[in-house]
């Protein structure tokens, strides 16, 4: 039996907010010096996933945005001149790995300012019948590249099966070996693996993996995040 996952799509959601539509937004006139003051200084969350609030005392109007992580989310994009509460939620983390984040707040024409959040290490859940002993794992927590771009997955953990025109279960997608040209179909962030459906013109793109590894008896167990909707068929 080997471990072995495919999927269509990866859905995914699109957090924003808007500012207070009764506030006043200024700007000071000519050449003034512009501050913000954030209250607390610092944000440590537990790894039982919370929401805080955070108060930012700006002299003008400003605008927030998140460094891409989906592990937390904010309750508005932008603020106003004087004090602006902005809500901070985070997920559990049920990874051994303690998580930090950077909010990038600008202000005027060329006031910018980075806020740091950190979420304590949390554990790893286990479910695994008593009697059992782990021999391979992968938690996708490889680092990201020099270039700010996702990792992909290890080729000395994973393989890609690949077949196009009807191959496997006569599905329309072509099976790609991770990515075709520009478009990628499997990357690994934020402690995770995505596989994504791409669309090329008339082709659709996507990807099926299988582990380096196989066992014919055990105890195999994943978490997954699986797409819906019609024409979808996520298999693991």
């Amino acid at each position: 039996m080997k471990f072995m996952t495919c999927l269509w799509l990866m859905p995914f959601i699109l957090l924003a907010g808007c500012g207070n539509n009764n506030s006043v937004s200024e700007e000071p006139q000519g050449g003034e010096t512009l501050s913000m003051e954030v209250t607390p200084a610092n944000m440590q969350m537990s790894a039982a996933g919370e929401t805080f609030t955070i108060v930012v005392k700006a002299d003008a109007a400003w605008t927030v945005k998140t460094d891409g992580q989906s592990w937390y989310s904010l309750s508005g994009g932008s603020g106003h001149k004087g004090e602006t509460a902005l809500k901070i939620t985070a997920l559990k983390n049920a990874t051994d790995q303690e998580r930090t984040a950077v909010l990038s707040f600008a202000m005027g024409t060329d006031y910018k300012k980075e806020y740091t959040l950190k979420q304590a290490k949390g554990e790893i859940e286990n479910y695994v019948p008593e009697g059992y002993t782990l021999v391979w794992q992968d938690e996708f927590n490889d680092t990201r590249l020099t270039d700010g771009k996702p990792a992909l997955p290890k080729t000395s953990a994973w393989w890609y099966e690949t077949g196009n025109s009807g191959w496997g279960n006569h599905e329309i997608q072509n099976y790609v070996a991770g990515f075709s040209g520009t478009d990628t179909c499997s990357i690994v962030s934020d402690g995770t693996l995505k596989i994504i459906l791409q669309k090329r013109g008339n082709e659709v793109l996507s990807v099926r993996m299988n582990s380096i590894q196989s066992w014919k008896y055990g105890y195999f167990e994943a978490r997954l995040k699986l797409p819906k909707g019609k024409g979808t068929w996520p298999a693991f």
